[in-house]
């Protein structure tokens, strides 16, 4: 644990795993965790349950695992856009190299699968017939996926709901960024 996040995550998972509550058994008095979304957590759980020899190589390996999967929905993602197979698989690689990126996957956080969760929302969003109510609610399902694992979720919510509703969605890129 290098950040004081990771030893949150992990804290509440061997609670969930252990205990089969959702405390925070790092701070004195076993607290209830009200920090964090149980997803992750429940990731994480899910390896503590299973009590590998190497829980730790376990966990960060849980996070390379979701770092490639990021990767790959990323690329879909983009390939939704109109790029071209090669441009989105270099897209999705640059993002895993990028020091942000890699970080991620370093780390025992909830980033990579975030991500990963999220870059399959956007692509959903992109390919599916956006004056369908089927786009939004798959889009939101996804999303709503991706709270249960980060509550940076709730903002990114706000953000695919406002691109599902503009008229023209690369407009609405070029006047964000």
């Amino acid at each position: 644990g290098l950040a004081g996040d990771e030893v949150m995550y992990i804290g509440a998972a061997q609670s969930l795993a252990h205990d089969g509550t959702y405390r925070e058994s790092a701070l004195p008095g076993n607290p209830w965790q009200t920090k964090y979304p149980p997803g992750y957590p429940l990731m994480l759980a899910a390896i503590l349950k299973w009590n590998p020899a190497d829980r730790n190589f376990w966990i960060i390996a849980h996070s390379w695992i979701w770092m490639a999967v990021g990767s790959f929905t990323l690329a879909w993602a983009i390939r939704q856009t109109g790029f071209t197979r090669v441009q989105a698989a270099i897209v999705g690689a640059l993002w895993a190299a990028n020091p942000s990126g890699a970080n991620a996957a370093i780390f025992a956080l909830a980033d990579a699968p975030f991500c990963a969760v999220l870059f399959l929302a956007l692509g959903l969003a992109l390919r599916l017939d956006k004056s369908s109510l089927w786009s939004a609610a798959a889009a939101g399902l996804v999303m709503g996926v991706a709270c249960l694992i980060r509550s940076a979720g709730i903002v990114a919510i706000g953000g695919l709901v406002a691109w599902l509703l503009w008229p023209n969605p690369m407009a609405f890129v070029a006047v964000v960024f």
